[in-house]
């Protein structure tokens, strides 16, 4: 009896597993639009406030990276052709400082540790090498 009581509950259960399952994939979407994007403008700091800037006029903007909270973002900047600078906001973009991080070799790619806020973790990458903070 005990046998023919686990068989009848383990296919119950199978039954009942398998059911969840296609009610996840029978969900209606999302309320939003996958087609639209809202943006919201920044002004940013004019070149030459002191410790608050952008980037000089004919410079190029690289990669960017934000922490998890969404609050400090890096930016590699071309700094007129001649080293790229890793700059930082630590109030999600709306004011920028140098790093003191700069290369002759162009910024590749910029990332983040997904627990900044605990160990302030920034990894860059140049096209030769890939540099990590240490601070």
């Amino acid at each position: 009896m005990k046998g023919k009581l686990k068989a009848v509950f383990g296919i119950g259960l199978t039954l009942v597993l398998l059911a969840s399952l296609t009610v996840g994939l029978a969900a209606a979407p999302a309320g939003a639009d996958p087609g639209t994007l809202k943006f919201t403008k920044l002004a940013l700091p004019q070149v030459g406030e002191d410790g608050n800037y952008w980037a000089y006029p004919d410079s190029d903007v690289g990669p960017i990276a934000t922490s998890s909270d969404g609050d400090t973002l890096f930016a590699a900047v071309d700094g007129g052709g001649e080293t790229w600078q890793l700059m930082k906001s630590t109030n999600g973009g709306y004011a920028w400082k140098a790093t003191g991080f700069d290369d002759t070799d162009t910024i590749v790619d910029v990332a983040v540790s997904p627990d900044y806020a605990d160990d302030t973790t920034v990894l860059v990458a140049t096209e030769n090498l890939v540099y990590q903070s240490v601070d």
